[in-house]
């Protein structure tokens, strides 16, 4: 295994790195309805693989939407189903999923709603993480690869 993995970092090296941008073919997503809070793409899509950048509850209005948790849930997940859509993709694309919540006690209203947005059984990979804050206050962050063949 050893050996291989050498062959594969010396073919690598070879075929010179720092002469092919990184982000060459690279689109950089921005879907009128999502809007980004910095200096950053909602979304890049590089041949296949699509990677959001985290969603809060942003609102089309510039506003977080913090009437309870599961209406929280809804609105990250709404605008990821509008970058997803933006690109010809749905969430049954999505392959990996991050979720950071400011309090592991919304995990089960956050599972309530999450499920709903994938179809039965369809769930892509997740990890879910406590952080101590959020921008603009928020209490939920979502952020996700997708594959779209």
């Amino acid at each position: 295994m050893r050996v291989v993995v050498v062959g594969l970092l010396t073919g690598i090296f070879a075929q010179g790195i720092g002469e092919k941008p990184y982000n060459r073919g690279m689109e950089r997503i921005f879907p009128a309805n999502v809007k980004a809070i910095g200096p950053y793409s909602p979304a890049v899509r590089i041949g296949p693989w699509v990677f959001l950048s985290g969603q809060i509850a942003l609102k089309s209005d510039g506003e977080i939407e913090k009437s309870s948790i599961e209406k929280e849930v809804e609105q990250v997940l709404y605008n990821i189903r509008m970058i997803l859509e933006s690109v010809g993709a749905k969430p049954e694309n999505i392959v990996k999923v991050t979720i950071f919540l400011t309090d592991m006690a919304f995990f089960p209203q956050v599972n309530a709603v999450y499920e709903k947005f994938f179809q039965q059984g369809k769930y892509p990979a997740r990890e879910t993480v406590a952080v101590a804050a959020l921008p603009k206050g928020a209490r939920i962050e979502i952020s996700a690869i997708a594959y779209i063949e």
